[in-house]
């Protein structure tokens, strides 16, 4: 599993019990999900020894399952998307939940951003652009 998915699942968790919510009371619920997640770092790691991947890479590295495991551990029936728009996409989840919120789609909402900068490769490129 990602890093990434497995800190966000974790901080959804701390969030949700902080604001006194069982797990049985938020499950079924029509809460939404919007995640920022940018980087793809523990991807291009894995990537790298291509006859020893594990099993689940698919479903361990999607960038949208950052916001769908979330949705499926807590059983949550609301919309559920990761959002990768560089650098602004914790505030674009952030202003997708507040659309979903403001139409009536959903009664409330989890929003998270998530970047671990964990391969050296992608700063090297940038700075050999300098």
């Amino acid at each position: 599993m990602d890093p990434q998915s497995r800190l966000v699942l974790e901080i959804a968790f701390e969030t949700f019990e902080n604001a006194g919510y069982s797990i049985d009371r938020i499950a079924g619920s029509d809460t939404g999900v919007y995640v920022g997640c940018w980087s793809h770092d523990y991807q291009m790691h894995l990537s790298r020894d291509p006859e020893n991947a594990p099993v689940y890479e698919s479903t361990g590295i999607s960038g949208a399952v950052v916001s769908n495991r979330i949705s499926y551990f807590f059983d949550l029936k609301g919309p559920s998307l990761t959002v990768d728009t560089a650098c602004s996409a914790s505030l674009v989840a952030l202003h997708q939940a507040v659309l979903s919120l403001r139409s009536g789609e959903t009664k409330q909402c989890f929003v998270a951003g998530v970047n671990l900068l964990l391969d050296p490769v992608a700063f090297m490129g940038l700075g050999r652009m300098r």
